[in-house]
């Protein structure tokens, strides 16, 4: 009798601490949240809060999803919490935000940033057929900051990587290693419709003139080239075609300071190959880092060469100065100075002659030597005669001191020709 009262009285107390779990589980509202699903639900069901809480969703006892009490704001990860300055935040080993379709693979917009991701691997990365990643933000359109990559956008179609901003920056690059690391890395042709270097004096420190631009750029050797294409080259995405320019090791030689060691590494661009799951992209980002297989190559910075050019313009055009003026007052001393201005040679009359003939030419008084030679018609000099320098001379040639034929004479003062002409005799 006692064991059947004692069995009743257990009875009895389960039935009560099930009733009261089952309370518990919904003590205001019909219907509730059930593991295997709800087919009561409607308009007015809620999961979450009522009061000035945040909501956590866990599993293996870690927040995973995390939704801020008073702005709304979501944070995705473990650990999560939620930023009061961004709408979404995502936090991943890997990937801070990854994003794949058929017209854009991430898109963003807010009032400061349009996209931020921050990761060990990638900030953002985007991969779609038209646009990789798209940002748009009332400052920065695309942020990203990652320990491999700060933004990667990837597509078959127009943008990989999109940033628009209405009052500071549409993307933004940026490294903390100055060896052989870049802000920004593209492979293929980079278009911008504008464009700007720092070059601000503030910046600037031992600013001096230099000379010798000149010398400079005679050592320069422009060639002209085809870039290679076979073996790991195809995967730098080289210009096709015959190039004009220079070849880095021979401007290191002249000036080593605008040449720069660097690596290609091919993590950076097999990732952008790669086809399916965000887990296929990872998985192949992880053996390109562990690889080994880099291409190693130097790196020219022509936009310094630009200074050198102007240099070298402004130190032709002092020269061609300086020679202009010296040939101006050559001009002017000889006008001055020269007896050549006011000689001439008339010709000889009659021509042609058969008995005698007179050739009359005019030497100025400041003449220091004038003659009057005559040549054969190949060349060879046949009579000379001096002149005075009194004014007009008269030189009679008879037809019996030559043949008949072709006969050139010329006057000549002060060792300089003056004037040549033709005679013919005729017998």
């Amino acid at each position: 009798m006692k064991t059947k009262l004692t069995f009743a009285i257990m009875t009895i107390a389960a039935v009560i601490v099930s009733n009261l779990q089952i309370a518990s589980a919904q003590p205001n509202s019909t219907p509730y949240w059930s593991t295997d699903g709800n087919s009561n639900s409607n308009v007015t069901s809620k999961l979450g809060t009522t009061i000035k809480e945040p909501l956590r969703l866990t599993t293996n006892n870690s927040v995973r999803l995390y939704i801020h009490a008073t702005t709304g704001n979501v944070g995705i990860g473990s650990g999560s919490t939620a930023s009061s300055n961004y709408r979404l935040q995502v936090i991943g080993a890997s990937y801070g935000i990854y994003g794949s379709g058929s017209s854009f693979g991430v898109v963003g917009s807010g009032g400061t940033y349009g996209v931020y991701g921050s990761g060990s691997t990638y900030g953002v990365y985007g991969s779609g057929s038209t646009y990789g990643v798209v940002g748009s933000g009332g400052a920065y359109g695309v942020y990203g900051s990652g320990s491999t990559y700060g933004v990667y956008g990837t597509t078959s179609g127009y943008a990989g990587v999109y940033g628009s901003s209405s009052t500071s920056y549409g993307v933004v690059g940026n490294t903390e290693r100055s060896d052989k690391f870049y802000a920004g890395v593209f492979f293929g042709y980079v278009y911008s419709s504008n464009g700007y270097v720092t070059s601000d004096q503030r910046l600037k420190q031992n600013i001096e003139d230099f000379s010798s631009a000149m010398d400079i750029i005679n050592k320069l050797h422009p060639r002209q080239y085809d870039f290679r294409h076979d073996g790991n080259y195809k995967y730098m995405n080289l210009p096709e075609g015959r190039h004009y320019g220079l070849v880095a090791q021979d401007v290191e030689k002249i000036l080593p300071n605008l040449v720069r060691e660097t690596k290609f590494d091919l993590s950076f661009i097999k990732p952008q190959n790669a086809k399916g799951s965000a887990d296929a992209n990872q998985n192949l980002s992880e053996t390109n880092k562990n690889s080994s297989e880099t291409v190693d190559c130097k790196a020219l910075n022509y936009i310094e060469l630009i200074p050198i050019m102007i240099k070298g313009m402004q130190e032709q055009q002092k020269q061609i100065e300086e020679l202009k003026q010296e040939i101006a007052s050559l001009k002017a001393s000889n006008a001055s100075s020269s007896p050549l201005t006011s000689a001439y040679l008339k010709q000889n009359a009659p021509n042609p002659f058969s008995n005698n003939t007179i050739i009359q030419s005019y030497v100025p008084a400041d003449a220091h030597q004038a003659q009057l030679l005559i040549y054969s018609s190949d060349g060879r000099q046949l009579k000379s005669y001096s002149l005075t320098n009194n004014g007009m001379n008269n030189v009679t040639i008879s037809s019996g001191t030559l043949a008949s034929g072709q006969y050139i004479y010329s006057l000549i003062i002060d060792g300089r020709k003056v004037d040549t002409k033709n005679m013919i005799l005729t017998k």
